[in-house]
């Protein structure tokens, strides 16, 4: 018998967690992850056909930028996401507060790759948060690696400080 009230309450909770790992599984979101972002329309084939009909830099970087930037804004489920030059070697991505660090880190490095393709420069990209009262908040920073510029480095510092608000 006191078996039974040892058994019966351990039982009860397995059977309650067991039910609550069913309901999660079912209801949770599958992925937090954004789909294939080179894939959004305008494509990196049709960015890259666009910039081809420029001639002078400046032009090309702003129309970069801007379409960049519209691949993210002008779809149904528009996402809050500018990218707009700082100087010639800086790219200013600017993300929604709320968004993942690792899809940041995504979108940075697919604007990286196509920064480098599209325009033949090793920029570096500065990874902003953007709020509505007290505007750029600094997150991160991309980097290309000095011993491999094939690839790229980001680093996040999420504490703020005063050279971090824009």
């Amino acid at each position: 018998m006191k078996r039974l009230w040892v058994i019966a309450p351990v039982a009860l909770l397995l059977v309650v967690w067991l039910g609550i790992r069913c309901l999660n599984a079912r209801w949770a979101p599958a992925t937090d992850e954004l789909p294939d972002l080179s894939q959004w329309p305008p494509d990196a084939q049709t960015v890259a056909h666009r910039l081809a009909s420029e001639k002078e830099m400046a032009k090309k970087r702003a129309l970069f930028a801007s379409l960049l930037t519209s691949r993210f804004r002008d779809r149904p489920d528009a996402i809050a996401i500018r990218v707009s030059w700082d100087n010639p070697n800086t790219i200013k991505l600017c993300c929604p507060a709320r968004m993942e660090p690792w899809n940041m880190s995504r979108i940075a490095l697919m604007v990286w790759r196509e920064a480098r393709n599209d325009l033949g420069e090793n920029c570096s990209i500065v990874i902003f948060h953007t709020y509505i009262s007290p505007g750029l908040i600094k997150v991160g920073e991309l980097r290309p690696m000095p011993q491999n510029p094939n690839r790229a480095e980001v680093k996040y510092n999420f504490h703020m400080t005063e050279n971090q608000l824009w």
